[in-house]
């Protein structure tokens, strides 16, 4: 595959990590902070322009959001993996990129080429179609935010099914599946994360996948704990500002950091339902160093 790591020497903050993990926490912030994350964000803070060229390569493999694992198959193919790096790079070359950086900013010369602000973007899809990413910004710098694979599981599983509850009595099952399972670019339905048992599958594929890039780009990577975060934000603080290059004052950190909620941390602990489920997946929660968390 032809690299063209000469033509994209900006130097973005890619953020990734599963779904329901605290991504949307933690870019938040940094947008408050400085790093710019998009023009048009959606409630997830979600940059649409990455975000759609992510979900479009998921789907070119047969996956999405809920099943990405297809996606190797495009990265095991050197041709296939080059095709979608030169979509990627195309679209980011184009005036599609109004939507993340605004139609002033690409006027006054502004581009992916071309800027003098620290920007950067989050999706749970960069966790797959990373490799594609950092064929085009070689420089790039990621962020991978986890969090325990309980309180994801328990807080997917509870956004399918109070979505699915939400549908008009009227409807039957296969009109409501025909009229809204198709719309691949919301996170707020899947067969998958409609039981527990689903969904933590779901970040066991996700976690196994960024522990991969965590090992093959160390230095430039940093990890965050959801739970640390909370405990502890000043100490996440300066990791962040100082990862991204972020010139903050103390007064917007600390105004940042009134967002936090440390009770989130460890929600499953609440319910007996989930404690027992915790304990079922023990194992496979040790893997990630939440092992031994109820004893």
């Amino acid at each position: 595959m032809e690299r063209h790591t000469d033509r994209f020497q900006s130097s973005p903050v890619i953020i990734m990590g599963m779904h329901r993990s605290g991504t949307a926490l933690v870019t938040n912030i940094l947008d408050q902070l400085g790093l710019f994350t998009g023009k048009k964000k959606d409630e997830n803070h979600e940059a649409l322009f990455f975000q759609r060229l992510n979900e479009w390569a998921l789907i070119q493999s047969g996956g999405a959001w809920d099943n990405p694992e297809t996606f190797r198959y495009i990265l095991e193919s050197g041709e296939l993996t080059g095709l979608i790096v030169s979509f990627f790079r195309e679209s980011c070359e184009t005036a599609r990129a109004a939507s993340y950086w605004g139609n002033s900013h690409l006027l006054s010369g502004g581009n992916f080429k071309k800027t003098d602000r620290p920007w950067g973007w989050k999706d749970p899809r960069n966790t797959f179609t990373l490799p594609v990413w950092r064929e085009i910004f070689p420089k790039a710098k990621i962020i991978h935010v986890y969090r325990h694979g309980v309180d994801v599981a328990a807080s997917l599983t509870a956004r399918v099914n109070k979505s699915l509850s939400s549908a008009p009595i009227q409807l039957r099952w296969d009109d409501f599946l025909k009229k809204k399972l198709y719309r691949r670019t919301s996170a707020a339905l899947s067969a998958r994360c409609y039981t527990l048992e689903g969904s933590f599958s779901l970040w066991e594929t996700y976690m196994k996948e960024a522990e991969k890039h965590v090992k093959a780009m160390k230095n430039r990577v940093l990890e965050i704990s959801y739970e640390s975060f909370l405990s502890e934000p000043e100490k996440h603080m300066e990791r962040l500002v100082d990862f991204c290059d972020i010139h903050a004052a103390d007064t917007l950190i600390k105004d940042a950091i009134k967002s936090i909620m440390p009770h989130r941390a460890f929600a499953y602990r609440n319910d007996p339902a989930l404690k027992e489920f915790s304990r079922s997946v023990e194992k496979k929660l040790a893997i990630y160093g939440y092992g031994d968390l109820l004893r």
